[in-house]
C-alpha cells in the first residue's frame, strides 16, 4: 500500500506541457521502477494525490500534483504520460511502532535530499532513516505508446 494514496486518476489533458511534482513510492520503484536521472524522459501512469501526508511527514508545506502508480485498481484505464525529469528529491523518514502495533512513519521526521539520479536505493542522510520515495519534478510532454 502506498504511503500516500491517490484521490482520482489524472487525465493526460490535465498535465500536458506543465511542470508537475510527482511522488514515486519507494516500494513502487523497488518493484517495477526503472532507474532515471535529471534529463531523462520517463513514461509513467500518473494519478492525482493530496500533498497533506507528505507535508506532515516533512513538517513543512509541500505541493505534490501527481503520483506514479503501477498497481492501482484503475491502472489499466490511465494512459502513460511521457515527461522529462528536471529535479529529484529522495525522501527518508523515521518509523516507530504505533498504538496499533504497526510501524508508522513519524510526522515531522522526513528529510528530503536533492539527488541527480534515482535507482531506488539512495543513501540515508543519517542512521535510523528509511527511504520512502522520490519527489520528482518533471515537465509532462505527450502520451507515451509504451513504458
Amino acid at each position: 500500500m502506498s504511503l500516500f494514496p491517490s484521490e482520482r486518476t489524472a487525465g493526460f489533458d490535465d498535465t500536458r506541457g506543465m511542470e508537475q511534482t510527482i511522488w514515486l513510492d519507494a516500494w513502487q520503484m523497488h518493484c517495477c521502477g526503472r532507474p532515471f536521472r535529471i534529463g531523462s524522459t520517463v513514461s509513467w501512469r500518473l494519478f492525482e494525490m493530496s500533498s497533506e501526508n507528505l507535508s506532515d511527514l516533512l513538517g513543512r508545506d509541500v505541493t505534490v500534483h501527481l503520483r506514479q502508480e503501477s498497481h492501482d485498481t484503475e491502472f489499466d484505464r490511465v494512459p502513460y504520460t511521457e515527461a522529462v525529469v528536471t529535479a529529484i528529491g529522495a525522501v527518508h523518514c523515521r518509523y516507530a511502532l504505533g498504538e496499533d502495533g504497526y510501524l508508522r512513519a513519524q510526522p515531522g521526521s522526513g528529510v528530503m535530499s536533492t539527488v541527480d539520479s534515482a535507482d531506488g536505493y539512495p543513501a540515508a542522510p543519517s542512521d535510523g532513516m528509511e527511504f520512502v520515495g522520490y519527489l520528482v519534478t518533471a515537465t509532462c510532454r505527450a502520451p507515451a505508446v509504451s513504458p
